[in-house]
This record gives C-alpha cells, sequence and structure tokens, in this order.
C-alpha cells in the first residue's frame, strides 16, 4: 500500500509538472506576441544609428544624381537649340516658307499656350501662397490654444486644471511639432503640484489629484511620448496610475510610488533608484535594463514581468512575488528577498551572491548558472527548482531547513557544507547563559 501511495504521489507530481510546462509555455507565446506587437512613438527611443544609416543613403544617393548630372549637362546643353525650335515654332527655320494664313494660326495657338501656361504657373503661385497662409493660421491657432491651456493650468479649480490637461493632449495629437514644449509644461506641473505638503491638494488617503494624474498619463502615452526626457525624480505619487504607459528611460530616482500601478507598463532602461514601491504593481511590466539599486520592493507584485538584465542590488523584495518573472542575467547581489515567490521564474544566469534568499520559494524556477555564492538558503524550498546543481548549492549557505532536492539532499558536499553553515551560526550566537 506504501508502494502504491508513492507511485500516486509521482504520477501526481509529473501530471502538475506538465501541467506547469504547458502553461509557461502558452504564457511564454502570448507575451512574446504582444512583445513583437508593440508599436511605441518613433521619438521616444534612441535614432543614432538610424540616422546615420539614412545620412549614408543621402551620401550614396547625391553621389549617384551628381554622376547623372555630370553625364546629362553637356548633351542637355547642345539640346538646347531643338529644344527652342521645338517649343516656339517661329524659330524654326521652315518658318518663312509657311503661308501667312498658317503661320497666323500657328501664332494663335502658341499664344494660346502661352497664356495658358502663365495662367497655371499663377494658379500654382495662388496655391502655394494659400497653403502658407493656412499653415501660419494653423500655427497661430495652436499657439492660442496652448496659451489658453497654460493660462488655466494655473485655475484654483481643480477640474479646470484637468481640462486644461486634455487641452494640451489635443494640442500633441494635432500638433506633434508641439510635443517638447507640452512635455516640459506638464513635467513643471507635475513636479509643482506633487511636491506641495501632505496639508496642501494631496488628500489624507495618500491619493494623488486628478490634475497630477491626468498629467502624467499624458506625459507617457506610448503613442505622443516625445523625445524630451522626463524627471519624476523625488517626487510623492502614491497610488499612481501607469497602466501600460512608456517610461522608457524615465528618471524615477527617490521617488515614492507607494502602492502605484505599473501593469503592463513599458521600463526599459528606466532608473528607479532608492524609490519607495512598497505594494507596486508591476504585472507584465517591461523592466529590461532596469536600474532598482536600494528600491524598496515589500510585497511588490511582478508576475509575468520582463526584468532581464534589470540591476536590482541591495532591493528589499521581502514578501514580493516574482510567479512566471524573467530574471534571466538579473543583478540581484545582497538583495534582501525573504519569503519570496519565485515560483516558474526565470533565473538562468541571475547574480543572487550574497542575497537573502531566506523562505524563498523556487518551486519550478530555472536556476541554470545562476550564481547563489552566499546566499542565504534557510528555509528556501528548491524542492522542485530546475537546472540547480550540487556546486551551487555548496556555494550557497544552505541550513538543514532548507528544502533540497532528495538527491542532493544526502550529497556529501551538500551535507558537509551544511553541517558548516550550522556551526557558524552556533558560533556567532554565543554560548547560551
Amino acid at each position: 500500500m506504501a508502494a502504491l501511495n508513492k507511485w500516486r504521489g509521482l504520477v501526481d507530481r509529473w501530471r502538475q509538472l506538465v501541467t506547469e510546462q504547458v502553461a509557461n509555455h502558452l504564457t511564454e507565446r502570448k507575451r512574446l506576441r504582444r512583445k513583437r506587437s508593440w508599436r511605441p512613438a518613433r521619438a521616444t527611443y534612441p535614432l543614432g544609428p538610424l540616422r546615420r544609416r539614412r545620412l549614408l543613403i543621402n551620401l550614396v544617393v547625391g553621389l549617384f544624381l551628381t554622376q547623372l548630372l555630370w553625364n546629362w549637362i553637356p548633351g542637355a546643353i547642345r539640346s538646347v537649340p531643338e529644344v527652342v525650335h521645338a517649343l516656339i515654332p517661329m524659330t524654326r527655320g521652315n518658318w518663312s516658307s509657311l503661308s501667312d494664313s498658317v503661320q497666323a494660326t500657328v501664332e494663335g495657338q502658341f499664344r494660346l499656350a502661352l497664356v495658358q501656361s502663365l495662367a497655371a504657373a499663377g494658379a500654382a503661385l495662388a496655391l502655394t501662397y494659400t497653403a502658407r497662409t493656412y499653415r501660419l493660421s494653423y500655427r497661430g491657432q495652436v499657439t492660442e490654444r496652448f496659451s489658453k491651456a497654460l493660462e488655466r493650468l494655473g485655475s484654483e479649480e481643480i477640474y479646470i486644471r484637468v481640462g486644461a490637461v486634455h487641452a494640451l493632449e489635443q494640442i500633441l495629437y494635432d500638433a506633434p511639432g508641439q510635443a517638447e514644449p507640452s512635455a516640459q509644461v506638464l513635467a513643471s506641473f507635475v513636479r509643482h503640484r506633487s511636491s506641495l505638503p501632505t496639508g496642501g491638494d494631496i488628500p489624507e488617503n495618500n491619493q494623488i489629484p486628478d490634475d497630477v494624474q491626468a498629467a502624467l498619463t499624458t506625459m507617457t502615452r506610448i503613442n505622443i511620448r516625445s523625445s524630451w526626457p522626463i524627471d519624476l525624480s523625488s517626487l510623492c505619487l502614491p497610488k499612481d496610475q501607469f497602466q501600460f504607459a512608456d517610461l522608457s528611460e524615465v528618471n524615477i530616482r527617490d521617488c515614492d510610488l507607494w502602492a502605484a500601478r505599473f501593469f503592463g507598463a513599458r521600463l526599459i532602461r528606466a532608473d528607479l533608484t532608492r524609490a519607495q514601491c512598497e505594494e507596486a504593481n508591476f504585472d507584465q511590466a517591461d523592466l529590461e535594463r532596469a536600474v532598482m539599486d536600494g528600491t524598496d520592493l515589500h510585497r511588490t507584485w511582478f508576475r509575468h514581468a520582463d526584468l532581464t538584465g534589470a540591476f536590482m542590488a541591495k532591493a528589499f523584495l521581502n514578501w514580493s512575488h516574482f510567479e512566471q518573472a524573467r530574471l534571466a542575467g538579473a543583478f540581484l547581489d545582497g538583495a534582501v528577498a525573504h519569503r519570496v515567490l519565485f515560483d516558474g521564474a526565470d533565473l538562468r544566469g541571475a547574480r543572487l551572491s550574497g542575497a537573502d534568499l531566506s523562505g524563498a520559494w523556487f518551486r519550478g524556477a530555472r536556476l541554470d548558472n545562476a550564481d547563489l555564492r552566499d546566499a542565504n538558503l534557510g528555509e528556501a524550498d528548491l524542492y522542485d527548482a530546475q537546472g540547480i546543481t550540487v556546486e551551487q548549492i555548496v556555494c550557497a549557505r544552505p541550513t538543514s531547513s532548507t528544502h533540497l532536492p532528495w538527491s542532493m539532499k544526502k550529497d556529501p558536499l551538500v551535507v558537509a557544507r551544511i553541517n558548516e553553515v550550522e556551526g557558524e551560526l552556533r558560533g556567532s550566537r554565543g554560548p547560551r547563559s
């Protein structure tokens, strides 16, 4: 009976593992499809290589056209008399041999064609002048709308300020050339309104005002994001809503983002150094190569997020959730990750040396080539971790409370390392009185 129960347990575990693998595969396919379909603004990201390529293409095309003109100009000069004779029939050699009636008919047709050509040229000039006048008038209208929006931003009524922010957003849609000035104005507005004391416009429930939320939403829209850098450092933005926002390369250092929502946001290379992000939600966000050095991430959600190459040294991650997250090549040296859920996470090549992983769960996580030197594994659950080796466990600091695979639990090197670590712990506590 015991053997039958053992086989049933193995079959249930195998079935659960296969189900998790299939679910992970489908989730990864959805994530890659969503990432390929992303169409951010062209001005959001560096265009240096593209501009250099265009410059090279323009240079090659210019040289080609110069060569064509060099070969064509001499022949064109020689053909000038022929062109003149073709356009002006009175200059032809056989003109004098024609009868008076034929000459009069030809001259009348030539005058008519000349008048029609002059009329067409005049119409083209008038159309050009009309287009120029329209552009100047439209620019004046945009400037007037921009000035009125600036006046309304200084109003004492919050609903007028919200309307001014939406007016600036409409200007960004109608006149993309005003993206940079509008972004500067909105950034200054957010910095001024969010730097007020708690007794000012910020309510007692630590939620930012509606006008600041509207300005942040407009600044970070993917389709109208300008190339002007956004600086949100040292601001108080609790419970802010950044769903699907474009915050790539944005400076958010030392910012208070308690319980903020970044669901599906784009934070590639964003700087969140020392930011306060307790209970924030980064589910399905793209944080590739983001900097979170010393960031407070207690009870934060990173489910299905992309943290490839992220720098999270000495970050505070206690009780956070990284289920199905991508942390390949991430830098977590010295991070405090007590009771963190890494179930199904991709930690291949991640650096976790000196990290506190006590009580962390790694069920179904990939730990191939992960650096676990001097990482605290007390009470950590590595029973179902994939890709982990004896060498990684020996380099870390496991204890008898660490849940290891059965094959590693009895390994002599692992047993010796556990005894060594527990001896050091007993020595550091000192003798009991």
